[in-house]
């Protein structure tokens, strides 16, 4: 039986950039302010920033850092505005094309682990800060900025990188860049090599089900049911995890009543 594949078209939409880290409130939690229209290079759909969606930021220390979305802010900062507006959006645009609506949509993260890259020196190394970007590319290409690396070299060397679901000892800088992960990338990341021998592997597991927020436990049951769909062997596994959860929620809410 042909499976699903996990949200839509997802293998597909890997890569896009849904926007930039604007915060960091703790080492494992980070704030990112989804791009608006035409401030990223495409066009982006809410599923692309669901909850539950796996994500990249750009490498630090030659770190890749994976974690999942796990909250949503809608910020609208012209209704707090007292007064009269004088003018709506639409004559706004029209003469000043270039006004930026102050509208926004902003996601949290919690960090789930992360890949180690290797530490290259020269042309394609993993660069630190955007100072050593900007430099190396107006020296190699005149370009005035890039990103960090070539997501599309991150995501071959990440391929071929066991992943780590411990707590990365590094967290991502103001202003890096937040990516959607494919399908192949989440397969990755829940897979260790070991001898060529695979092995299926959710660490992070424990973790997310002891934070205290409400929504914790009701992620980890959207990323078991995605992962039912990408590693089908262990259905029965993820099933019995679900329930799990699930008897949980319901035991922590007679006790809360």
């Amino acid at each position: 039986m042909k499976q699903k594949p996990v949200g839509k078209d997802t293998c597909n939409r890997h890569g896009k950039r849904l926007g930039k880290v604007i915060g960091v409130p703790t080492h494992v939690e980070y704030i990112v302010r989804i791009d608006g229209k035409g401030e990223g290079e495409e066009n982006l759909e809410n599923e692309d920033y669901s909850l539950g969606n796996f994500v990249a930021i750009s490498p630090i220390c030659s770190k890749v850092i994976v974690g999942v979305i796990s909250d949503t802010i809608l910020v609208d900062s012209e209704y707090s505005r007292y007064g009269l507006q004088l003018s709506d959006r639409d004559e706004i645009l029209k003469f000043a094309p270039d006004y930026l609506e102050e509208k926004s949509t902003m996601v949290k993260i919690i960090a789930l682990g992360f890949f180690e890259l290797e530490n290259k020196t020269g042309k394609g190394r993993v660069k630190e800060t955007e100072k050593d970007t900007i430099m190396e590319e107006k020296k190699d290409r005149g370009e005035e900025k890039r990103e960090e690396r070539e997501l599309k070299e991150i995501y071959e060397e990440i391929m071929e990188r066991n992943p780590s679901h411990e707590v990365c000892p590094v967290c991502p800088e103001i202003g890096s860049s937040v990516y959607l992960l494919g399908e192949k990338e989440i397969k990755r990341f829940h897979t260790k090599v070991n001898d060529n021998r695979e092995e299926m592997m959710m660490g992070y597991l424990g973790l997310l089900l002891s934070r205290k927020d409400t929504l914790s436990q009701s992620i980890a049951k959207l990323l078991l049911k995605k992962l039912i769909l990408l590693f089908p062997e262990n259905r029965g596994v993820f099933e019995m995890l679900c329930k799990n959860i699930e008897h949980k929620m319901k035991i922590e809410g007679a006790h809360a009543r």
